[in-house]
């Protein structure tokens, strides 16, 4: 899927394809590369859009509205192919490499191009590179491939030396601001939201869930003031069942909770005993030790501050 608060972002790779494509000058071969949530895989099928566009005659960018253009958005072109997309296998083995091949080498049935998009080629082993590199050594007339990595330099510089590289640059604050505030998000989310993503868009626009959880979060860990006059242990329930949902939750998540559960501290002027405690938590969080013993610890702080 194509998610289109994605690719608004990267303004100038965008017209530097849009160009090279009215020019009759794209590259056969391209190598996308970035941190994971940059939007690489995102403007790859966008360029792939772009290329089997039906009304391309009448514009640089892709209409989006085509027959083509609603199929590769859907994933049902067939001359389109996403190579590895299970991004939890760690090494990608020859033999997807050259089921990809095969794929690429088909005569186009609808399109203009066969189309590749190989998801964090940077997975290859060396055994795959080198298979991979035939192609990159001799491309089908009608074939076009675009690879992703997060880690180009785990690439052989053969294959560097066969593709155009396009680095991917983490977005501003201020175009995440932007983006974020059309997508109709509560004001009180912007912020956390936008200073969690890092500057990589896919990690809010691709997971929704994400801006619900960290919703949550704001709201429990607001709740926590209301406990100020209540029995230790109720505190203490409220703390674990926070940190229980959220404490190793994906993405941004920890870090949220982490940084308000810090403001809640600061606003309350605690101690650096409460701020120790609330460290040793986290420590405990990220080494899996003693957590029951951290949670105590930080929900007897939060009980003398609150």
């Amino acid at each position: 899927m194509i998610h289109k608060d994605v690719i608004i972002f990267h303004k100038e790779i965008r017209g530097r394809l849009q160009k090279e494509h009215a020019a009759g000058t794209l590259h056969h071969a391209y190598l996308f590369t970035g941190p994971r949530g940059i939007g690489k895989a995102s403007l790859a099928r966008w360029c792939a859009q772009m290329v089997q566009c039906e009304a391309s005659a009448l514009s640089d960018a892709p209409c989006g509205q085509c027959s083509h253009c609603r199929a590769i958005e859907h994933g049902t072109m067939p001359d389109v192919s996403i190579a590895a997309q299970d991004r939890n296998v760690r090494t990608i083995s020859i033999r997807e490499v050259r089921d990809a091949q095969e794929r690429l080498h088909q005569t186009p049935l609808k399109g203009r191009f066969s189309i590749l998009i190989f998801l964090d080629a940077d997975r290859c082993t060396i055994a795959a590179q080198n298979a991979l590199l035939k192609t990159l050594e001799e491309p089908h007339p009608r074939s076009f491939l675009i690879l992703t990595a997060t880690q180009p330099s785990l690439l052989l510089p053969t294959i560097h030396s066969r593709v155009v590289a396009i680095p991917f640059k983490r977005v501003s604050l201020h175009d995440m601001m932007s983006a974020l505030k059309s997508e109709s998000i509560a004001a009180e989310q912007l912020t956390p939201l936008v200073a969690y993503a890092l500057g990589l868009p896919g990690k809010i626009f691709d997971n929704f869930k994400l801006r619900e959880d960290a919703a949550s979060i704001l709201a429990q860990v607001d709740a926590l003031k209301s406990f100020k006059n209540a029995p230790f242990w109720e505190l203490q329930a409220q703390v674990r069942g926070v940190l229980a949902r959220y404490g190793k939750a994906p993405d941004a998540l920890p870090q949220l909770l982490r940084n308000e559960m810090a403001l809640l501290f600061r606003d309350q002027d605690v101690t650096p005993r409460a701020r120790k405690a609330l460290g040793a938590l986290w420590s405990a969080h990220a080494h899996h030790v003693n957590q029951d013993l951290a949670l105590d610890i930080l929900s007897l702080s939060l009980a003398q501050r609150l």
